[in-house]
């Protein structure tokens, strides 16, 4: 029951269904915010329950559906903390509690079982968060601990994904899916990190990106990253020939911007539904797009918008940055084709992205920091009081020499050249009282 018109809340009826093997429901509108009456469906393999604003907390029986192996309960509402019971469940190979209001500590069985475990957006105890990492083997943990500001977790785990140094940045260019490549003048970084069912992965304090969900149908070869074997008849068609792509939310996050309004493209093709054979046009393509939690496009379909298959559309948004994070959001839900031209072919798909600046970026890398003028000033004041310490010694010093002179009460004034010869009788050899280190000296009479 994906991608339906159905409506209301779930029947107690449901309570009867105790050999149902696989259920999956996302989307429907008008329910109780309740969980729907499963303690009975012990033989349950697949439980998708997603974006249904359930509400409460996570069922405690869930741990006795011994057989389960893929548990979703993503983008509700649930609270509280992860039942203990959930540690019984040795088949669960996925499970993703993505987007909740979870509490308490993230069970240590979690990241010991090496499978695929979404976590992330929700509100654990800070107390036992990891120091560096936001994805620990298979588990996905970005904004899991978002009631936290701590500084002592890593940025990733706190809300909003915060930088954790000076922003630096002031745009972005994505080659989704791809290896790096220029475009003129915009150098396009490369994103073919293959990813997985719950992957974050982040590039250098400059972008990251979170991906959830499971390919259901196609578990063996889930194609995360699409890649055309066709001919693009386009401008640029190197830039299309690789896309990302994602069975539920696919997140990117431009990291450490300076704040200020920004212009945001987005890049698509559809590469995967082609019109090779007759039949695959039926195929159709649905997702939503969020920029900084904003809807700016609900239902979109690549192919319609740019009339056509294998063909470029590029969608334009404003957006600002405030908080130093710009997060541009891909989610599933539910609507469209899901097994034409084969399985697995749905979910949000994007070949790049690029965020330009609309302000006059401060890139005067030798501009001094507050902390830099601080210390010069400081530097100044402590040379000017040395200075000034000299001065006055110096002063002092000359002040006490002719207080000593002035005590002996000499006569002092000026004297012309010919004043000096005659004080000596023109220095006559009767006035010469001996021989100094450079001339003899001799006696003399002012006559006043």
């Amino acid at each position: 029951m994906e991608g339906t018109s159905l409506e209301g809340p779930f029947p107690s009826s449901f309570s009867e269904l105790e050999s149902l093997n696989v259920l999956m429901v996302s989307s429907i509108k008008g329910g109780n915010g309740e969980f729907p009456p499963l303690e009975n469906s012990r033989q349950l393999k697949i439980m998708v329950l997603r974006n249904l604003s359930i509400s409460g907390a996570l069922p405690d029986y869930i741990g006795n559906m011994a057989n389960l192996i893929l548990l979703d309960l993503s983008f509700n509402n649930f609270a509280g903390q992860i039942p203990k019971s959930f540690g019984n469940l040795s088949n669960l190979d996925n499970m993703f509690l993505t987007n909740n209001k979870l509490t308490g500590e993230i069970p240590k069985w979690i990241f010991t079982r090496g499978q695929h475990y979404d976590l992330s957006y929700n509100n654990f105890n800070g107390s036992d968060a990891p120091k560096d990492y936001c994805q620990i083997g298979y588990v996905n943990l970005v904004s899991s601990y978002s009631s936290t500001d701590s500084n002592t977790i890593a940025s990733c785990l706190r809300r909003n994904n915060p930088c954790p140094v000076k922003p630096k940045h002031h745009n972005l260019f994505i080659n989704c899916g791809g290896a790096s490549l220029t475009i003129g003048e915009d150098e396009y970084e490369g994103d073919e990190n293959i990813g997985g069912a719950s992957d974050y992965h982040s590039f250098d304090e400059k972008w990251a990106y979170s991906s959830t969900g499971r390919f259901v149908h196609n578990v063996d070869n889930e194609p995360f990253i699409a890649t055309n074997l066709s001919v693009l008849n386009m401008l640029n068609p190197e830039l299309y020939m690789t896309a990302r792509l994602s069975p539920a939310s696919l997140k990117y996050y431009g990291l450490c911007l300076h704040n200020g309004n920004y212009t945001v493209k987005l890049h698509f093709a559809e590469i995967m539904i082609t019109a090779d054979e007759a039949y695959y046009n039926v195929g159709r393509r649905f997702f939503d797009v969020s920029i900084q939690g904003e809807e700016v496009l609900s239902d979109f379909n690549i192919a319609k918008e740019a009339n056509g298959t294998g063909k470029a559309i590029v969608k334009t948004f404003d957006a600002q940055v405030s908080e130093n994070t710009l997060e541009i959001h891909f989610q599933w839900t539910g609507q469209g084709t899901s097994f034409i031209p084969h399985k697995s072919v749905y979910g949000p798909l994007i070949s790049a992205i690029s965020v330009t600046p609309n302000f006059k970026p401060d890139t005067d890398e030798s501009k001094l920091s507050t902390g830099a003028i601080l210390g010069i000033v400081a530097a100044g004041c402590v040379v000017i009081a040395l200075i000034s310490t000299f001065i006055w010694f110096h002063q002092r010093r000359k002040d006490t020499e002719n207080k000593d002179l002035g005590g002996l009460k000499l006569p002092i004034g000026y004297f012309t050249m010919s004043q000096i010869r005659a004080a000596p009788g023109k220095f006559n050899l009767e006035n010469k009282l001996g021989d100094g280190g450079f001339e003899p000296l001799y006696k003399g009479a002012s006559k006043r």
